[in-house]
C-alpha cells in the first residue's frame, strides 16, 4: 500500500547512524579480588528524525581482549574470576553494539587485582640493638623467630645467625596471611614482638629489636623462680647458662639483673 511504501522510504532515508552509549557500572576503579561481576549500562539513543534500531549487545573486554561472549540481554554483565589473573594493574572496558551496527566503547576502568594466594611473600630483616648486661652483641649470637597469626604460631625459624651486617632474616610461606606478627627470641632473654608486618611488601627497612631483657634461662618467656633456682644451684660457678653478664662466674651481678626483671614476661 501507499502507507507501507511511505514507511519503508522513511526507514531507508533515516537510518540509525548514532552509536550507543555505554559505561561500566561495576567494578569501580581500585582493588579487586576473587570472583566478581563486571556490569555495564548501555542505551541506544533516540535521535529526532532518525530510526532507533535498538541495542544488540555489549561485549566486555579485559586488557583489550574479549571477556566472555557478547551479552545480548539486559542487564549486561559477565563473571570474572580474578584468581586466574596476575596480581597488578588491569583495564576493563565495554563495547556496545546496536542493531544497525553502530558501536561505542566505554571509558576504561583501571583496577588492581590483588589475590593473596598469588602474592609474592618477601623476607624481612631485623637486628638486635642490645642484650641486657652485655656491652656488645656477640658475633655468634643466634636467635629464634616465630611467625604469628594472632596467638597461632605459623612457623618457628630457629638458630638464625646474623649476616655480615649483623642482620637476621625471617622468611614467609606462600600460605601465610598478608599480615603477621614476628616474635624474636634469644636464649636466656625475654622475647620482643613486631606487629602488623605485611608479608607482601618488599621492604629494605631493617627492623630494630629493642633491648632483650635477661634472665629467662628455661625459655618459657617469663622470669620466675624456675630461673632463680638455676642461679642458686650454680652460685659462684662458671656456668654459662646462668651467667648473664658472661664474666665467667654466676654471682651477685647476675642476681641483680634477675631481681630487677623478676616476674616480667616477654611480648
Amino acid at each position: 500500500s501507499a502507507q507501507s511504501a511511505s514507511a519503508s522510504a522513511t526507514t531507508q532515508s533515516n537510518p540509525d547512524t548514532t552509536a550507543p552509549t555505554v559505561s561500566i557500572t561495576s567494578p569501580s576503579a581500585g582493588q579487586i579480588s576473587g570472583a566478581i561481576t563486571v556490569s555495564a549500562s548501555a542505551v541506544d539513543p533516540t535521535v529526532a528524525g532518525q530510526v532507533t534500531s535498538g541495542l544488540a549487545g555489549v561485549q566486555f573486554k579485559l586488557d583489550g581482549s574479549n571477556l566472555g561472549l557478547e551479552d545480548t540481554a539486559f542487564p549486561y554483565s559477565v563473571s570474572l574470576d580474578t584468581t586466574t589473573l596476575t596480581n597488578g594493574s588491569h583495564s576493563i572496558t565495554a563495547t556496545a553494539r546496536d542493531n544497525a551496527g553502530n558501536q561505542a566503547s566505554s571509558a576504561a576502568v583501571a583496577v588492581t587485582v590483588y589475590n593473596l594466594a598469588n602474592a609474592t611473600r618477601y623476607p624481612r630483616k631485623f637486628a638486635l640493638t642490645s642484650l641486657e648486661a652485655l656491652s656488645t652483641i656477640p658475633a655468634n649470637q643466634v636467635t629464634t623467630a616465630f611467625v604469628l597469626s594472632g596467638t597461632t604460631v605459623l612457623e618457628t625459624q630457629s638458630n638464625l645467625a646474623a649476616d655480615v651486617s649483623g642482620n637476621y632474616t625471617v622468611s614467609f610461606l606462600a600460605a601465610d596471611p598478608q599480615m603477621v606478627d614476628i616474635r624474636v627470641s634469644a636464649s636466656g632473654y625475654l622475647s620482643r614482638k613486631f606487629t602488623s608486618i605485611d608479608t607482601t611488601v618488599n621492604s629494605a627497612l631493617v627492623m630494630a629489636v629493642p633491648m632483650l631483657l635477661a634472665g629467662d634461662f628455661n625459655s618459657d618467656n617469663t622470669i620466675n623462680s624456675l630461673d632463680y633456682s638455676l642461679i642458686n644451684t650454680h652460685w659462684l660457678e662458671n656456668y654459662p647458662a646462668a651467667d648473664i653478664n658472661r664474666d665467667g662466674l654466676v654471682n651477685t651481678l647476675d642476681y641483680a639483673v634477675m631481681k630487677n626483671n623478676y616476674n616480667k614476661s616477654g611480648e
